[in-house]
């Protein structure tokens, strides 16, 4: 019989709260048994109940914990078509420079092989920044071609190839990003930052407050540990400013484990390019769940 288990701390606003939800939900589906090597709980299932997120599993609340501890692969998550995307010169290395290293656990290989593979790219068409046009496009069919398949969920739910022209879903900006601030290279500093991150990625081991952070992620439970980096559009009430503290300004903080549930949450809005009527005219991109406002 399958066990309700509540997660307190996934509310359907912010926004961030809601994909934050949707992530837990799609990476539990997907979950493999490693003794078994197979997914017992694909009918895994989840509904809202007033302002919490509800599941129906074969888990229970410590299951959750050890899996997203001791086993969770992080989906690979990159946008090397961006500036500040941590693949150019002048971008932040806090993360990704763990995951370039040759020393890296088994639960983060595809996301290392990934980071390796789009770098390969890069220099093959010498890019030594932001490539523009022709030229991103041209990346992008080379990394679609390449890239393993648990790295297509984000890329597709970040842009869309539509002939020779890239559209971009809504949710994530142009192309996995909030402006000036590239989702990619902030997840990987979530992770694998000596700073903040919640995991060794040599080791693969969580770091002693990942399990605090997830409990509180999760469940609600009380945690320290807050990271200071930007959240983004998706959760307002945590980027600082003006009344966000007990001073006169707040500063930008978030739970690193939110951060990561939330973008694992975003891959699961994949867009495709399609025709209308079987017509030759080029073929438009079409986003789940948005509405466009004039």
């Amino acid at each position: 019989m399958a066990n309700q288990v509540i997660l307190d701390g996934c509310s359907p606003i912010p926004v961030a709260s809601y994909l934050k939800a949707l992530g837990v939900l799609r990476l539990l589906s997907r979950r493999t048994n490693s003794l078994t090597g197979r997914a017992p709980d694909a009918n895994v299932r989840g509904c809202w109940k007033g302002t919490r997120f509800c599941l129906l599993t074969n888990l229970d609340p410590e299951d959750i914990l050890d899996f997203f501890l001791h086993r969770y692969a992080p989906s690979p998550v990159i946008a090397p078509w961006s500036g500040g995307s941590g693949f150019y010169p002048k971008d932040a290395k806090a993360g990704i420079k763990h995951l370039g290293s040759a020393v890296i656990h088994p639960r983060f290989k595809n996301y290392s092989d990934s980071v390796n593979i789009a770098k390969d790219i890069l220099q093959s068409l010498d890019l030594n920044a932001k490539p523009q046009k022709e030229t991103k496009v041209r990346l992008i069919e080379m990394l679609r071609a390449r890239l393993p398949m648990s790295a297509l969920p984000w890329l597709d739910a970040s842009l869309v190839l539509s002939g020779e022209k890239l559209r971009f879903p809504p949710v994530l900006g142009t192309g996995g990003n909030d402006g000036r601030l590239d989702f990619s290279n902030n997840l990987m500093q979530r992770l694998f930052s000596d700073k903040d991150g919640l995991f060794q990625a040599a080791s693969g081991t969580p770091r002693s407050y990942s399990a605090p952070l997830l409990e509180n992620s999760l469940f609600n439970a009380p945690a320290l540990h807050l990271a200071d980096a930007k959240v983004g559009q998706f959760s307002p009430s945590g980027a600082g400013g003006p009344n966000a503290g007990t001073g006169f300004e707040g500063e930008s903080v978030i739970n690193s484990w939110d951060y990561v549930f939330m973008l694992e949450g975003a891959s699961t809005f994949a867009s495709v390019a399609s025709r209308r009527h079987q017509s030759n005219v080029q073929g438009m991109a079409s986003f789940p769940f948005t509405v466009l406002c004039f």
